[in-house]
């Protein structure tokens, strides 16, 4: 069953009501920098509980979407390891969700 159209939108704001319709949740970060309480609290928060709430939760380093701007390689594949180290510090549970590098997924 395809979910409800709108569904990313309300994610991303929280207001998923109990009705909705939600057989996966995706969602990706850009390795842009050091993480910090923007990212914590708009984001990272929701990640955690979403992981306890759903069976098929999806979370990607978004690191192609990073190369919109310029960027030494060597700062870039730092910039995806500490992010996941960040989000693994923070309470992403990889036995609780599938976190992957966009780069290294399949087509």
């Amino acid at each position: 069953m395809a979910a409800p159209r709108g569904v990313i939108r309300a994610l991303h704001r929280g207001t998923l009501t109990q009705n909705s319709v939600v057989d996966r949740i995706f969602s990706g970060i850009q390795p842009t920098g050091k993480l910090h309480l923007g990212n914590y609290f708009g984001a990272i928060q929701n990640w955690m509980r979403l992981q306890e709430e759903y069976n098929s939760v999806l979370y990607s380093i978004v690191d192609l979407h990073a190369l919109t701007v310029p960027r030494e390689p060597a700062v870039l594949r730092q910039s995806i390891l500490d992010t996941t180290a960040t989000l693994l510090a923070c309470g992403i549970n990889p036995e609780k969700c599938l976190l992957f590098q966009q780069s290294q997924g399949f087509q």
